[in-house]
């Protein structure tokens, strides 16, 4: 009887273009719209440029400036009172102020640039400005040294810097691996206006009066869409890798078992949403409060878990997108070996056996209020008489 539901449920997915749709573009679409606009990255953010010194060290400094790729020169300023008004507009994000006596370099005095940043752009603002004093201090150490034949500018410790598993620092590569774990939702969201809808149509009752038993008739329900869904993981990690650069560098069996229970306990608490919601419509609105908004604060894609209260960390430990942003980037982009990730494995299959018992002690495989006799059919006056 539960292959028959999975079998029927298969069916209506197939058919339904609105629910094939959510569990199967629907990821992808979304992904691709959350990589492009959740990016921190900062490229050729606007600059404008004082030059008081023009000479030619100041020159050599601008030209550094605009080829970086995380800065354009896009303004030339005469003072540093035009750039409120700039930044106003929205036009610049930063500003640098190359003094006078740039170029003129003694033992005891080096000039130094300014930088004035906007400070209602932070990232794009911090980003500049650390560029800028890369590029300016390495400009004035060239200076200082070839004004004074001297190496008394270069610092006495030399350091290096060696970056793992992602080398450019990119934002895609950081948040790639925790999106997915909100795109995944989706199927869940498809399970839960699976009963919702069937109570409104009428259909629950025809597998109530089926002698199935009610865990499985939910895990008949709950198959078909944890087999799209675990399409939709192979689907998201060749997008990644094909289109984005994301770079998979774990064991494909390890991080099948890991979203295979990340999926199993998403759609189990996608089934205790179907058995509580009554409409379509409280299905919808419980499923975004529970499957979108908590990864998306409480998963730590964007946010450090370190940096949030304690009582706030104990209630992510609920959530099965926390435990698989945790140990599915540990598998993507440091390949760790799934030994090493046994907690999160524990605590995922506690919480797909949790919620499915929960859903199942929920679900009342009765009609409320019994089933109605269809009322009789009202006989005209003739028909009275007749009779």
């Amino acid at each position: 009887m539960m292959l028959a539901i999975a079998r029927k449920e298969f069916i209506h997915i197939l058919r339904d273009r609105g629910t094939f749709l959510l569990v199967t573009i629907g990821p992808l679409f979304l992904m691709v719209i959350f990589t492009y606009t959740l990016t921190t990255d900062v490229k050729e953010a606007p600059l404008a440029v004082i030059d008081l010194a023009h000479n030619d060290a100041s020159t050599a400094l601008i030209d550094r400036l605009d080829a970086s790729p995380k800065i354009h020169v896009e303004r030339h300023l005469a003072s540093a009172d035009e750039t409120d008004n700039l930044f106003k507009r929205g036009e610049v994000v930063a500003a640098v102020v190359i003094p006078a006596d740039y170029g003129q370099v003694s033992l005891t005095r080096v000039p130094q640039v300014e930088a004035i940043i906007d400070g209602t752009e932070p990232i794009s603002a911090e980003t500049v400005l650390t560029e800028v004093y890369q590029i300016a201090d390495a400009h004035s150490r060239e200076l200082a040294g070839d004004a004074l034949q001297s190496d008394l500018f270069e610092p006495p410790i030399y350091t290096t810097q060696e970056r793992l598993y992602n080398d450019a620092l990119s934002s895609k590569v950081d948040f790639y691996p925790g999106l997915m774990g909100m795109m995944l939702g989706l199927p869940a969201i498809a399970l839960s206006l699976s009963l919702a809808r069937e109570r409104e149509n009428g259909t629950l009752e025809q597998l109530m009066a089926t002698p199935i038993a009610k865990r499985a008739l939910l895990l008949g329900k709950l198959w078909p869409y944890l087999g799209f869904g675990m399409v939709d993981v192979y689907a998201l990690l060749a997008l990644g890798q094909w289109v984005y650069d994301v770079p998979f560098t774990g064991n494909l069996l390890a991080y099948s078992l890991i979203a295979f229970l990340f999926m199993f306990a998403s759609l189990g608490m996608g089934l205790v949403v179907s058995v509580i919601a009554r409409t379509q419509q409280v299905a919808v609105v419980i499923a975004i409060l529970v499957f979108f908004i908590p990864p998306f604060f409480m998963s730590g894609t964007f946010f450090p878990v370190d940096a949030m209260p304690q009582l706030v960390q104990l209630e992510m430990m609920s959530l099965p997108a926390t435990h698989f942003v945790t140990a599915g980037k540990a598998i993507y982009l440091q390949g760790t070996a799934l030994r090493e990730l046994w907690l999160q494995v524990v605590l995922l299959t506690v919480i797909s056996v949790e919620m499915l018992e929960v859903s199942t002690f929920i679900f009342r495989k009765k009609v409320v209020g019994g089933f109605r006799r269809p009322a009789p059919p009202v006989l005209t006056t003739k028909e009275n008489a007749l009779s």
